[in-house]
């Protein structure tokens, strides 16, 4: 994680508080929800991207490189997608985020994962996002 983090400016707060996210049914094991960009206001979406690329930390996904951020005891994440590609953004509450569950050693094998990671990372643009989620 940055040492100094840089926390979402008020405008992006408000978009992120504002956005309806949805609950993401399809893995109930890893409890989280998702914007997507086709949704919601593309430039504040884009601008949240840009704001967790530049102020995350590393982390996996099981296999994936991921970069994740965490503000207000939430954790918010992308899959890897070029910025402009990016059609999802996530979160979940930091006690439900995989960092926490290794902590715990409760990690859900759940074969699913690979296929979801493979659409969000091709920046599923063309598919039916509720496939995903």
């Amino acid at each position: 994680m940055n040492s100094t983090p840089h926390l979402f400016s008020d405008d992006l707060r408000r978009f992120i508080g504002a956005e309806r996210w949805k609950f993401a049914a399809t893995l109930p094991d890893w409890p989280h929800e998702y914007l997507v960009r086709e949704r919601v206001d593309r430039r504040l979406f884009e601008r949240v991207v840009r704001h967790i690329r530049s102020n995350g930390y590393e982390g996996r996904f099981y296999e994936r490189e991921i970069r994740y951020y965490e503000e207000e005891a939430l954790v918010y994440w992308t899959i890897g997608a070029p910025v402009e590609q990016t059609v999802i953004i996530n979160r979940c509450r930091k006690s439900e985020s995989q960092l926490a569950r290794w902590a715990s050693c409760f990690v859900p094998d759940d074969p699913r994962i690979g296929r979801i990671l493979r659409l969000e990372f091709a920046g599923a643009e063309n598919s039916d996002v509720s496939e995903t989620h």
